[in-house]
């Protein structure tokens, strides 16, 4: 087993008390988590040996995580009482599962501040769609 990023504690202090039936579950889904961001950067404990802004965010992720599935482990995004009609959530924030969102894999992602360490980097482009306006109908468009 790898490091854990949060303890119980950290979770309690970011959102409230909880209960030992509560904490035993943080205990193993902190766990979970910890392993789930190790998974997406393998290269996450080396990156983080000095570096006490991303050892803060790894525990900020972890948390987050972790809360996210507390707060509703059964994924349900709304509930009716009668005639008792509800839908869940299988993949966003909501679903009750542990999981990173593409917000949290944008912050734990290694930047481009050394390029010796970088062969390749992400080039950011806005859309290829390009609006023509025609002046009237029955013009020829430039492609064809």
């Amino acid at each position: 087993m790898g490091t854990v990023y949060a303890e119980v504690a950290d979770l309690e202090a970011t959102w409230h008390p909880l209960s030992d039936a509560d904490a035993a579950v943080a205990t193993t889904l902190l766990n979970y988590a910890s392993i789930l961001i190790r998974k997406a950067f393998p290269d996450i404990d080396a990156r983080m040996t000095g570096d006490e802004d991303l050892q803060d965010l790894v525990q900020f992720v972890c948390i987050e995580m972790v809360k996210r599935a507390m707060r509703n482990p059964d994924g349900y995004t709304y509930q009716t009482v009668g005639p008792f009609a509800f839908q869940r959530d299988t993949k966003g924030i909501a679903s009750g599962t542990l999981g990173l969102l593409d917000s949290e894999v944008e912050l734990l992602s290694p930047t481009m501040t050394d390029d010796s360490n970088f062969g390749i980097g992400t080039i950011r482009t806005k859309s290829g769609y390009h609006h023509y306006q025609h002046r009237r109908w029955g013009h020829h468009a430039p492609w064809r």
